[in-house]
């Protein structure tokens, strides 16, 4: 078989393709095992398992299980393909409960035109479609505001708003009026980077937005105990180290020495580890937490880029079984990768996180295999700065 070959198969078998996608399941780790075994990205994974769903998983009591077999018996007889599948989905499902047809019926509809259409041509004609069949003619209304997970290679991280036509104006009269103000023809920044600065200027840089008051950024200074003669040991006063002239000083001294009182300050010990603030509690205090976020930057799970601020604080260790509440211990999780965790390592359900003495984290999956992740903003925590002091 050429390679001619095998692209038709494919594209030619999409129902076959979105069943075996199914059989992975839908448990929380089954996407990133479909994306793994057909290497692909994991949003279109997900994609894939929502058809899967749509196509093989129980059926909504508002449709008729007949006429979703019949589809699926229909889509495999014509070989329609995966993106054609992919893309009536897309449409279908945002058709009002309260049109005449259903969302099976109408997929049926679509499907006995599939092959006399192109993918683009089909959008367009299942678009409206769906625009005649809602009642008002108006689309079954889907706005949202999403940030991108994962990091690029140049440090940047996406953002995508959805907005009624006339609310999205407003916001684009806003920011293309800053935009005037600002920037001019020629200059080294292009226009969408103007509009981009526009935005940030006009969110972050106000102390509140409406009603609510914005978290202005506040910088992390990080500063070694290069100076030390000797390790940094608890007494009854707090942290304390010596210094290579004789004298100790705690921790707190030392900072306000080398720094003025502005921001936040990490102290790093000579192996540029962020020094522990032990305490016997079961949530993480504030000090622990901003160290954690300074040092992690985003989620500890491998090759999540969820922002360390939206993440919540995990017991590597867990708390119920004696696992302490010290940055040894602790680590940062985002919501969705913090409740997919094994609170056992022995139910080899999803897997368990945990880092190593270096700071690196890291997630082990059910059969063993530990994966640390790659993303390059890591390199910018306060280990990775101090090593460069």
């Amino acid at each position: 078989m050429d390679i001619k070959d095998v692209v038709t198969a494919y594209h030619q078998r999409g129902a076959e393709v979105i069943e075996f996608v199914y059989s992975f399941g839908t448990h929380a780790n089954a996407a990133e095992q479909i994306a793994r075994t057909l290497l692909m990205p994991i949003a279109r994974a997900r994609a894939m398992m929502i058809l899967g769903k749509a196509m093989y998983g129980p059926c909504p009591r508002h449709e008729k299980r007949q006429v979703r077999e019949a589809n699926t018996i229909l889509a495999r007889r014509m070989g329609v393909g995966l993106e054609m599948l992919l893309m009536i989905h897309s449409q279908v499902k945002q058709l009002s409960l309260q049109a005449p047809l259903t969302r099976e019926e109408l997929r049926a509809e679509l499907l006995a035109l599939s092959k006399e259409m192109s993918v683009d041509e089909m959008r367009a004609h299942a678009a409206r479609r769906v625009q005649e069949l809602n009642p008002g003619g108006v689309r079954r209304e889907c706005r949202y505001l999403r940030f991108s997970r994962s990091i690029g290679a140049d440090g940047l991280r996406a953002m995508m708003v959805r907005l009624p036509e006339q609310e999205m104006m407003r916001v684009r009269e806003a920011v293309d009026a800053r935009v005037q103000a600002t920037w001019r023809s020629g200059s080294n920044r292009r226009h969408e980077q103007a509009r981009a600065d526009a935005l940030h200027d006009l969110l972050a840089g106000a102390s509140v937005v409406g009603e609510v008051p914005v978290r202005r950024l506040e910088p992390t200074i990080v500063i070694t105990t290069r100076d030390a003669a000797g390790e940094v040991i608890d007494t009854e006063t707090g942290r304390t180290f010596g210094l290579s002239d004789g004298s100790t000083m705690t921790l707190e001294e030392y900072a306000s020495i080398q720094l003025a009182d502005t921001g936040y300050v990490v102290v790093c010990d000579a192996d540029n580890a962020p020094v522990n603030a032990y305490r016997i509690q079961r949530l993480a205090n504030w000090k622990q937490r901003h160290i954690l976020e300074a040092e992690q930057l985003v989620c500890g799970n491998a090759n999540c880029g969820c922002a360390g601020n939206m993440c919540q604080v995990h017991h590597i260790k867990p708390w119920e079984q004696g696992g302490e509440t010290n940055l040894a211990n602790l680590m940062l999780l985002c919501p969705t990768c913090h409740a997919r965790v094994d609170r056992d390592p022995e139910w080899k359900l999803n897997g368990y996180n945990g880092r190593d003495p270096d700071g690196r984290t890291w997630h082990q999956d059910p059969n063993g295999k530990r994966r640390y992740t790659m993303l390059p903003i890591r390199k910018l925590g306060i280990r990775g700065v101090a090593a460069t002091l």
